[in-house]
């Protein structure tokens, strides 16, 4: 069976407040529910947002192109040393 979001890394607690439709968030549990069955590994809607936001960005090609746009102006731009004080 191909599902299109790949099997999540291992990663840490993340709190996120987020405010959905009903039915998307239905969604996202059907999303989640079919994801657990394809990969045997039990996962919830809260874990399965973020990879799904982040595969969105991944894929947007126009925003892909600003991103790279960014990268390659940085790249030409002189870089301070960082310093790893906060101040405190």
């Amino acid at each position: 069976m191909k599902i299109k979001l790949g099997k999540l890394p291992d990663s840490r607690n993340v709190t996120i407040h987020i405010s959905l439709t009903a039915e998307l968030k239905a969604q996202i549990d059907r999303y989640a529910a079919f994801y657990s069955e394809t990969w045997n590994h039990v996962v919830d809607a809260r874990s399965l947002i973020p990879h799904i936001l982040s595969q969105f960005l991944i894929k947007d090609r126009e925003f892909q192109k600003l991103e790279h746009a960014k990268n390659q102006t940085n790249e030409k731009e002189p870089k301070e040393p960082r310093s790893f004080y906060n101040g405190n």
